[in-house]
This record gives C-alpha cells, structure tokens and sequence, in this order.
C-alpha cells in the first residue's frame, strides 16, 4: 500500500461482544486511564515549557516563586483551554 492512498483503503475488526466478566470493559477503563495519565503529562509538559518560553524568574528553577508562578501560569492556562474546548464543543453541536 502506498503512502498516496490510505485513505482509499477499507479496514475492519474482528471483536467479539460476548463480555463475560467484564473483561472488554476492564479493558477500556484501562486504555482510558491510560490516556488520561499521557494527556495530564503531556499538558504538564507543555505548559512548563511555555512558561519557561514566556517568563523569567531569577534565581534557582525549583525555588518557591517559581514553582508559585508555573502553579498560576498552569491555572491560567487549563482555564483558557477549557473554555476554548467547550466553545469549540458547542458549535460543533
């Protein structure tokens, strides 16, 4: 298969929805934790290095005031984010 055409290619899943145990719900509560654990760092990660792109603080990396500042910096960003998701949400509805 060529990378020009991908799109052009059907695929399909062989899953069985006979969930006895509860095992395939097991199985997605995992992949979901797992994922919420990824973004958190990812979103930890990027917001740190925006704040250390956008502001300096003298003195040592790992001081009170720095870590009070990427606190407020984070704070202000996850907020600015949320609303933008769920502007973005509603007008997709």
């Amino acid at each position: 298969m060529s990378n020009d055409n991908w799109k052009n290619k059907s695929m399909s899943f062989d899953l069985k929805v006979d969930d006895k145990g509860g095992k395939l719900l097991g199985y997605f509560k995992r992949l979901q934790d797992e994922h919420i654990a990824f973004e958190k760092a990812i979103i930890g990660k990027r917001i740190e290095y925006l704040f250390n792109a956008h502001v300096k603080v003298d003195g040592k990396e790992k001081d009170t005031a720095y870590q009070q500042l990427l606190k407020l910096f984070s704070i202000g960003y996850q907020c600015g984010w949320n609303d933008y998701k769920s502007l973005s949400d509603e007008t997709k509805v």
